[in-house]
């Protein structure tokens, strides 16, 4: 009830100022609770991906460096998520050729864990951008014909994530594109594969708008209340714009040992608390009037975003415990 009074402030606000042109946010209305908790889940990792020599990764994993194809580790991924409120793993799905022994290999190991234990999947189609060609015919056809060959044969297990009824795929990085390139790809998906829910980063080009990761590196380093300022601008103009769309919450993002120049933000698990908080706090307008909750990330070990447990922080499962207490106390 708590989290509700700021927004019945603003409504009453809204209402005494009828008829002069402001522009009000609409008052929440849909349960906060959200129906999907997904995680950007990425599970590219074989043994030679782990790297001391160079380190490629400022936090240590609970489970080592691991095989994301070993039964054990993602039985124990997947009891952690459920433990803790997560439904719904986004699979880091490469398109390129050169990424098709891990994803053909990772990928079934993981469908096959979830499709038993009962956890949700769905694919974030990654590298579909090294593929562009100047006539939007190829390039698209090109696209279409990579997820129809490589994704779409996971469409039909029972694991699968469909919003209505329609088996649901997120395009990463879409945001600088045109949208007649995804119309072009729904057509050549469709045409083979039929109806899919495509998300991306793009409005009014997709079924939903999402995004993978709301991190600004225009912020000063460290700056969490820039951050969280991004963040809540993202949601708020998203939500009066009334057409569906997912939040995806952040724990912090630390990139510096596999590339130059972004700013740091450590994982802090009061500052991925309030990321959580912004996140469910304004309607999404799904046509369930469900809502959809994201986090990047499980597993980006290189970025540090990782809720995982890890082994050198004091509490390993500190990040799960917090994502626990927000759920619950939405009930």
């Amino acid at each position: 009830m708590k989290r509700l009074l700021p927004r019945l402030v603003l409504a009453v606000i809204c209402l005494a100022l009828m008829g002069i042109d402001l522009d009000c946010i609409p008052v929440p209305t849909e349960d906060p609770k959200p129906a999907i908790v997904g995680v950007m889940y990425h599970h590219w990792w074989v043994p030679d991906r782990w790297s001391h020599d160079p380190l490629n990764h400022p936090y240590e994993p609970v489970l080592g460096h691991y095989d994301n194809a070993d039964e054990a580790v993602i039985r124990q991924h997947v009891a952690w998520a459920k433990q803790y409120g997560i439904n719904t793993f986004v699979l880091n799905f490469w398109l390129t050729d050169h990424d098709g022994w891990w994803v053909d290999r990772n990928t079934r190991a993981v469908a096959d864990v979830c499709d038993q234990e009962g956890m949700n999947y769905f694919f974030l189609l990654d590298g579909w951008f090294t593929f562009e060609r100047p006539d939007v015919q190829d390039y698209s056809y090109e696209i279409a014909w990579r997820v129809n060959a490589r994704a779409a044969p996971y469409w039909n297990r029972p694991g699968y994530l469909k919003e209505q009824g329609k088996p649901v795929i997120f395009f990463w990085a879409a945001g600088p594109t045109d949208c007649d390139l995804w119309q072009h790809v729904r057509w050549g998906i469709e045409g083979t594969a039929g109806p899919v829910f495509m998300t991306g980063d793009k409005e009014d080009c997709f079924d939903l708008r999402m995004l993978y990761n709301p991190y600004m590196s225009t912020c000063a380093q460290g700056d969490w209340q820039c951050l969280l300022d991004h963040q809540e601008n993202l949601w708020t103009s998203r939500t009066k714009k009334s057409q569906p769309w997912a939040p995806t919450a952040l724990p912090g993002y630390d990139d510096h040992l596999v590339r130059d120049g972004n700013p740091i933000f450590p994982i802090d698990p009061e500052q991925f608390r309030r990321s959580l908080q912004l996140a469910l706090k304004w309607d999404q307008h799904h046509a369930d009037g469900k809502r959809w909750l994201f986090i990047c990330s499980w597993s980006e070990w290189h970025e540090g975003s990782q809720i995982e447990p890890a082994a050198n922080l004091a509490d390993p499962e500190i990040f799960l415990k917090v994502l626990k207490q927000e759920l619950d106390a939405l009930e």
